[in-house]
Parts: C-alpha cells; sequence; structure tokens
C-alpha cells in the first residue's frame, strides 16, 4: 500500500517506488460555431505522451442558440473529421435542449468533476466510453465535434479541455 504525496507516490517503509506523475488541465483553441451546418469540429487538443486521459469537457465563452427546436451534443475522437467517438459517445442533448435550454456563458459541460454534468439540468453529459484508450505513450490528438439534430446554430464559442494525469 502507498500514501499518495505530491508529485511522488511512497510505501509506507518510505522508500521511493519512483513513480511520479502530475495533474495537467489541457485547453484547447477556442471554436466558434459552425453558421451554416448542423455540425461543428474543433481543431486538434493534444494529449501529451505519457499521459492517462481522466476527463474531458467544454468551456462555454459565448451561449450557444439554435433557430429551431432542436438538440445538440458533442461527441470527442481522435479522427481529425470528427466522425469516430472513440473518447465520448455522442450525448444528443447535453449542449442544447428542444431550443429551450442552451449551453449557458461560462457554463462547464464535462465527464470528470463529479461526474457527468448536462447544461441547464439536462440528464445526459459527457462519458467516457467502455475500454476507451485513455492511456498514451505519444501525443495524439483529440477533436470535439457538435451536432445539432436539426437546425443550424446562431451563436456559440467554447473552449475543449483535457483533464489528464503525466506519468513520468
Amino acid at each position: 500500500m502507498s500514501i499518495l504525496k505530491v508529485n511522488t507516490i511512497e510505501p509506507f517503509s518510505g522508500s521511493t517506488i519512483g513513480l511520479k506523475f502530475g495533474f495537467q488541465t489541457i485547453v484547447g483553441d477556442e471554436v466558434t460555431l459552425a453558421t451554416d451546418a448542423t455540425t461543428t469540429v474543433s481543431g486538434a487538443v493534444t494529449q501529451p505522451a505519457n499521459t492517462i486521459l481522466m476527463g474531458v469537457g467544454m468551456l462555454c465563452t459565448q451561449a450557444f442558440t439554435i433557430g429551431s427546436a432542436a438538440d445538440m451534443g458533442v461527441n470527442v475522437g481522435t479522427a481529425e473529421n470528427g466522425s469516430d467517438s472513440s473518447i465520448v459517445a455522442l450525448d444528443t442533448n447535453g449542449l442544447y435542449s428542444n431550443a429551450t435550454a442552451g449551453f449557458a456563458l461560462n457554463a462547464c459541460h464535462t465527464s470528470f468533476f463529479g461526474g457527468p454534468q448536462g447544461e441547464a439540468g439536462q440528464t445526459v453529459g459527457m462519458h467516457i466510453v467502455s475500454n476507451a484508450a485513455v492511456h498514451t505513450t505519444s501525443d495524439r490528438n483529440l477533436y470535439f465535434k457538435t451536432t445539432s439534430s436539426s437546425g443550424n446554430p446562431t451563436a456559440g464559442k467554447f473552449k475543449p479541455l483535457l483533464f489528464t494525469i503525466k506519468i513520468a
């Protein structure tokens, strides 16, 4: 059994077992929702080498709005075009539900802080999929894709977030 200390794990005997770690939060570049399409894909957000992905999230920097009754969700994966859900499967209404409750300014939609956090009381949150490859030994790019069920967004911006543990 080990006692957790800052940047080191040591057994009760006091001898270091040599595993060092550190928590990291990676904030991606701000993404503006496309107003001419039902989907928007972020730029690459790099998970550093030798890290374990503990969670993902989105910080709303401009409130999301959609011109019609629609739902909006997000998926996260490694495909540059946003076509896969290898990390987070599409949550169909976690960001926006039937044009009545949208992703509000400064809200955070995440899988990390105490479990999935949907926006405005939504019951659907981000979940890292079962058996997701959360550890990487080399840098890898992740992409966040928002999808509206109908109607194009008229406004909205967000910053993608990765929560990792660095293993040295």
